[in-house]
C-alpha cells in the first residue's frame, strides 16, 4: 500500500513540474514567432531599399561645393499621382 501511495506522489510530483515547462515552452515558442516576424520586417524593409537604390546614380560633386545626386527614371506613377509642378519650380521656367 505504501509503494502505491509513493508512485501516485511520484505521479504527481512529475505532472505538477511539467505544468511550468509547458508554460515556458508557449512562452518560448510565443518569444521565437515574435523575433521570425521582426525578422521578417526588417527583411522587407532591407528589399525595399534594395529596389530603391538604383534609382540613383553616382554622386557628383559640383564646383560651388554642392552634392548632386541624380535619380534616374523610376517606376512609372499611376495616372492619378502625376502632378505638373507650377511654373516657377520647373527647370524650365527659367530658359527664355
Amino acid at each position: 500500500m505504501l509503494t502505491h501511495f509513493l508512485r501516485a506522489l511520484l505521479v504527481l510530483t512529475m505532472l505538477a513540474g511539467a505544468a511550468p515547462a509547458v508554460q515556458a515552452a508557449s512562452e518560448q515558442e510565443k518569444a521565437e514567432r515574435k523575433i521570425e516576424e521582426g525578422a521578417e520586417a526588417l527583411l522587407e524593409g532591407m528589399r525595399l531599399l534594395l529596389r530603391a537604390i538604383p534609382w540613383y546614380g553616382q554622386p557628383m560633386i559640383l564646383p560651388n561645393g554642392d552634392i548632386l545626386i541624380p535619380r534616374r527614371d523610376g517606376p512609372p506613377l499611376p495616372e492619378g499621382d502625376r502632378q505638373t509642378p507650377p511654373a516657377r519650380d520647373r527647370d524650365d521656367s527659367h530658359k527664355t
